[in-house]
């Protein structure tokens, strides 16, 4: 009796880690605004960040760059027969709330980056998680406080200092010229 018991065990402890690769993880898309450096930069920071984590992204680029467009592609992805988990995009002028209306109808988890959202997108629907429960977050840079730092940094970089240019491997004073 012992002995079936410690089998028993032993099989559920040794099928946990089978069943969990057996499972596959949330399928991810995200809908790349363009196809310009700094997007092919993001998505290939996404693209290392969901291997680390064994999580299945796909990448859609809007190459033709345009909010109606991107609208397109979002359909495509809606339209799929295999729909995504969750949906990574750029709040887009005049197709956000589309896109996040129809994302919500079909039981898809959205989070928006990048701009700010619309203020039309803002008055339609509100914010993640207020009328949209599969909108579950956004996040977006300050972009004027970003400026201001900016500013402050580089201004402080090209103040005069009593430092002078160069100095001898000593630490004395530097060379006279000649």
């Amino acid at each position: 009796m012992a002995s079936r018991l410690l089998l028993l065990l032993l099989m559920v402890l040794l099928s946990g880690p089978l069943r969990a690769e057996a499972i596959p993880g949330p399928r991810v898309v995200f809908l790349s605004p363009d196809d310009s450096r700094f997007w092919m930069m993001v998505s290939g920071f996404m693209e290392a960040v969901a291997e680390d984590l064994a999580i299945p992204l796909e990448v859609e680029y809007d190459r033709k760059r345009h909010r109606f467009s991107y609208l397109e592609l979002a359909e495509q992805v809606f339209s799929q027969p295999a729909l995504p988990d969750y949906l990574l995009i750029m709040c887009k002028e005049g197709v956000t709330t589309q896109i996040l209306q129809r994302a919500d109808a079909l039981g898809i988890r959205v989070f928006t980056f990048n701009t700010d959202i619309p203020p039309a997108t803002r008055d339609s629907v509100g914010l993640p998680r207020e009328n949209l429960p599969h909108w579950i977050g956004h996040m977006s840079p300050d972009n004027r406080d970003a400026g201001q730092t900016l500013a402050r940094l580089l201004a402080r970089r090209a103040a005069p200092s009593d430092a002078p240019a160069t100095t001898n491997p000593d630490g004395g004073e530097p060379d006279a010229e000649p």
